[in-house]
């Protein structure tokens, strides 16, 4: 256990060590993953009530940090960010290369599911291969806590539909040998249908069991 006077100054530690530290903070109505200038950032006494297409803020009795369920951000964004800005082109035209050295980052509160998350990432990528730092060695430092809790090209509902459930619980399996489901929950906290993964695949499970009953 770490208290919040040691935790506040874990980050005051890491930023002076030259650490970009990110962490989750409450911005706006969501507790989101942003980098940190001091630990007084960190969502303390706030929680999360979040069910199938339903995610809301609260306040708790007591003053814990890391007592909110998983929220919309994720670790990936900082190790493999969807723009990274290559070079900058003058008025005439003269090209310069930008550099790919970075300040290393420390994560402060992944969750179990997210650890998993990046280690499924540094998989797909390949030797841990980020883009965002300059060197394959260059990992993340990472305080773990333990959980308080484009367009389609299919046209009918029921494929895409489909496509949704068996992406990361089927396909995963045939690409890289393991589910791509690491269990954070934020597909059924943010889907706007209001759609529980695991019922669906319960019901799905039943279903099959029922099929095999009726043909033997």
């Amino acid at each position: 256990m770490i208290d919040r006077a040691r935790l506040d100054r874990l980050v005051e530690v890491l930023r002076d060590a030259g650490f970009r530290v990110i962490g989750p903070r409450l911005r706006g109505s969501a507790i989101v993953l942003d980098e940190l200038d001091s630990g007084a950032q960190l969502p303390g006494g706030w929680g999360v009530e979040a069910g199938p297409g339903r995610y809301r803020v609260q306040r708790r009795a007591d003053d814990a940090v890391f007592a909110h369920c998983a929220g919309p951000g994720f670790w990936k964004e900082f190790m493999h960010p969807p723009h990274r800005k290559l070079t900058d082109i003058g008025a005439d035209l003269t090209v310069e290369t930008l550099s790919r050295t970075s300040a290393p980052l420390a994560f402060l509160g992944v969750r179990g599911c997210d650890l998993a998350a990046l280690g499924i990432l540094e998989h797909v990528l390949g030797d841990a291969a980020y883009p965002q730092v300059s060197a394959p060695d260059r990992r993340p430092f990472v305080v773990a806590v333990e959980c308080a809790h484009g367009g389609s090209v299919r046209q009918s509902g029921g494929s895409r539909y489909r496509l949704w459930l068996s992406h990361k619980l089927s396909t995963w399996y045939d690409q890289f040998g393991s589910s791509g489901c690491v269990g954070c929950g934020r597909c059924i906290a943010w889907c706007p249908a209001g759609i529980d993964l695991t019922a669906e695949v319960a019901r799905l499970a039943e279903l099959d069991a029922e099929a095999a009953d009726d043909h033997r």
